[in-house]
């Protein structure tokens, strides 16, 4: 399947070259940007397949989501919002825009009873000796953007920075170091996720949120249920 990163290479960037950056960042002029929007959403529309997929596994398994609803579809006038937030002055990564554009919110915080340890304080973990949670980073991402238009038009938001989610601590419900967020000073195909683990943009951290079945924080973790999630997370697209 092609990936974005090789569909980026087809779109072709502004010097006249296909030769794509590790992060993808390089700053794209207005009429390439539709072009690889086309076809970012295609392959967003297999990452809302993946999260479909994971809700239904984690909910069949006994999974409990957290706060209730682990998927929210996009708003119906989202494409909308998204339009008045970049001429607000937002430049907003490609890669996020297809990703609010054909997935919408994502909240796979919570703990599953068969797991060694609880990955949510107060969600099985009654009986358990543990002093804190497993950090298991379960995937969320959730972008209010009417909230951030009414915040730009009130003056009160600046515009280097979107927040996309929590930090791993805070998702297990334990005071974290505050929310994880993502570039938006100049037009981009992609940029690197700051404040999470690793050096990932946004498309490279679904791709290795899918491969740990939505939890990629068990990469650190030794007693990994791997089991488990290698059956939640068989035959889910790569991205």
């Amino acid at each position: 399947m092609t990936t974005l990163f090789d569909a980026i290479r087809v779109v072709g960037f502004p010097d006249g070259t296909n030769e794509a950056p590790v992060y993808y960042s390089q700053t794209i002029h207005a009429k390439a940007r539709d072009d690889a929007l086309n076809v970012a959403r295609k392959v967003m529309a297999f990452a809302r397949h993946n999260v479909e997929v994971l809700v239904d596994r984690l909910s069949a398994s006994g999974y409990r989501f957290a706060n209730g609803r682990p998927y929210t579809p996009p708003a119906d006038d989202i494409s909308i919002q998204l339009r008045e937030l970049s001429a607000i002055g937002f430049h907003i990564p490609i890669a996020l825009e297809a990703w609010l554009t054909e997935v919408g919110s994502v909240d796979f915080c919570g703990s599953h009873p068969d797991w060694a340890q609880s990955a949510c304080v107060g969600i099985f973990d009654q009986d358990s000796t543990h002093t804190e949670p497993w950090y298991t980073d379960p995937l969320v991402i959730h972008v209010d953007v009417a909230w951030l238009i009414k915040q730009a038009a009130d003056g009160s938001n600046n515009l280097y920075s979107i927040e996309i989610g929590p930090d791993d601590v805070t998702k297990a419900n334990v005071s974290g170091n505050g929310p994880i967020s993502i570039a938006c000073t100049q037009p981009a195909f992609d940029n690197v996720v700051i404040g999470q683990h690793g050096s990932f943009t946004l498309l490279s951290y679904l791709r290795h949120a899918f491969d740990w079945a939505g939890f990629p924080g068990f990469e650190f973790i030794p007693d990994a249920p791997t089991h488990m999630l290698t059956s939640l997370a068989q035959g889910l697209v790569r991205l």
